[in-house]
């Protein structure tokens, strides 16, 4: 069992380090072709428009028993971009949701090739190591498709394929297939087949067909026949017949179920200034609109700290915090408080100088400030502390 742990540590250093570095693998092979009897990465996204967001989701089925995943794709960037998700010291990260099952999961920091990676290690604890034998949802990112794009197919190209970047506990490669990730963009001004006679000529013609749209329709049995609009002798009248269903009393129409093709509109990022939007899934078909729900503003964490006595002085050291532009360290004996601001700098010792003898409370906060906007964490706990 120690030796089983040693290696998972291993691996997942080597995996981790790998999505820090935003670095693909090169040793690239034939992709297994998709069959979906075998096990199977699969990746599906509904078709949008041309300015929309593409949500493509990835799937694993048939797991034949993993540990660890690492694969790199890449995309047209001329056409489809990343929408944003959250900004650390390492970069800024897509927006992406993780599988329900697959938390422990990365994507690698956003970069100007149209390059990620995606890896999951499996976790572990001091009992045992579990390997992953589930199946479902892997991942989802979001892709804003460019506002002049063309209708067609994307492509989100695999480009370090090698079946080493898929292993089991023991470390030995485990073989799945894969189908190919891309983005369709239709054209919405294309329209459905539609079917005009004309009395003179007698002749069809069809309109231009969009991609197919999909419904779940009762299906009835039914004639048609031609109503004529008003002869060419009667004033108004028109030239073309349009076909209407007739349909027997004792064969009711079945209702028409439209099968929803989302895409999400009016996603708003949160910051730690304003709420954001989780966006309204609306169907592309129908205009049927799931409203979204709103994204609590970022929050600062607050930091830890301690505070030290001296002569007319007490000495403050306090936690770096994440996104954190300056610290301030409030502190009284009685009466108002008193606020010294500081930046965020390594040094994260302050001195507060020139003071009164007796017994102070003092506090700390961390603060974030963008042009006029500010933000803060919630101040730490008062600590007391007696100067000399």
């Amino acid at each position: 069992m120690k030796m089983k742990k040693l290696l998972s540590i291993c691996l997942s250093i080597v995996l981790l380090l790998t999505i820090v570095a935003t670095g693909i693998v090169s040793a690239k092979g034939d992709i297994p072709d998709f069959d979906e009897a075998k096990p199977y990465i699969m990746a599906t996204s509904e078709p949008v428009k041309a300015g929309d967001i593409a949500k493509v989701t990835f799937t694993i089925g048939n797991n034949p028993n993993f540990w660890g995943i690492n694969q790199s794709y890449k995309f047209d960037t001329s056409v489809l971009s990343f929408v944003t998700g959250e900004t650390n010291e390492y970069g800024t990260f897509p927006k992406y949701d993780k599988g329900k099952d697959f938390t422990n999961s990365l994507i690698s920091p956003i970069n100007d090739k149209g390059e990620f990676t995606f890896i999951y290690t499996e976790i572990f604890d001091d009992k045992e190591i579990k390997s992953n034998k589930l199946n479902g949802e892997l991942f989802s990112i979001y892709l804003k498709v460019a506002d002049d794009a063309a209708p067609g197919s994307y492509l989100i190209e695999m480009i370090d394929y090698s079946p080493e970047n898929y292993l089991s506990l023991a470390g030995k490669p485990v073989e799945f297939t894969f189908n190919q990730p891309k983005v369709e963009v239709f054209d919405p001004a294309l329209t459905t087949t539609t079917t005009t006679e004309s009395t003179q000529s007698n002749s069809t013609t069809t309109e231009p067909t969009a991609k197919p749209i999909e419904s779940n329709t009762v299906p009835t049995q039914s004639t048609t026949e031609a109503t004529k609009n008003p002869s060419p002798q009667d004033p108004g009248a028109s030239d073309t017949f349009t076909t209407q269903p007739t349909v027997k009393p004792d064969e009711p129409i079945g209702p028409t179920v439209c099968v929803h093709t989302t895409v999400i509109k009016n996603f708003k990022k949160a910051t730690y200034f304003a709420k954001g939007y989780s966006g309204d899934e609306v169907c592309i078909k129908c205009d049927n609109t799931v409203k979204g729900s709103v994204i609590a503003k970022l929050t600062l964490k607050t930091p830890k700290f301690k505070v030290t006595k001296g002569k007319k002085q007490f000495k403050v050291k306090y936690t770096k915090v994440k996104d954190a532009t300056k610290f301030q360290v409030r502190y009284r004996i009685k009466g108002k408080w008193k606020i010294k601001t500081f930046k965020a700098k390594k040094n994260v010792t302050k001195i507060i100088k020139k003071l009164k003898k007796g017994n102070y409370k003092v506090q700390v906060r961390a603060m974030i400030t963008k042009g006029k906007l500010k933000a803060y964490s919630k101040w730490a706990k008062a600590k007391k502390v007696k100067v000399k």
